[in-house]
């Protein structure tokens, strides 16, 4: 199958953690895992940030880092094209855009 990945981003939000933000029309089994690794590995120096593009263009997936652990990885909204809008999935302390509400 093929996805279309149409938005990636990682953060930072100043407590030392990250936040990877990722938009398709769909995903596939650890699929955003397997690029959340692969960007720990090039921001760690472990593979070089030009591998992206043999991983892309080869479909090697070996190329890549390690698969990252599901810890803290949870679906924040769904969006379907005959909806009015999206659909939010409740996660408990968080806001409706995804925020923590403790600061």
């Amino acid at each position: 199958r093929v996805r279309t990945l149409a938005e990636a981003s990682n953060e930072e939000d100043g407590r030392g953690d990250g936040r990877f933000r990722f938009r398709a029309d769909g995903f596939l089994t650890y699929m955003v895992r397997n690029r959340v690794g692969t960007a720990l590995a090039i921001g760690a120096g472990r593979v070089p940030p030009g591998r992206i593009d043999d991983i892309l263009e080869t479909g090697d997936r070996a190329l890549g880092g390690p698969t990252a652990r599901a810890h803290g990885l949870f679906l924040r909204r769904v969006e379907y094209d005959d909806h009015d809008g999206p659909v939010d999935v409740p996660w408990p302390g968080l806001d409706r855009r995804g925020e923590g509400l403790d600061g």
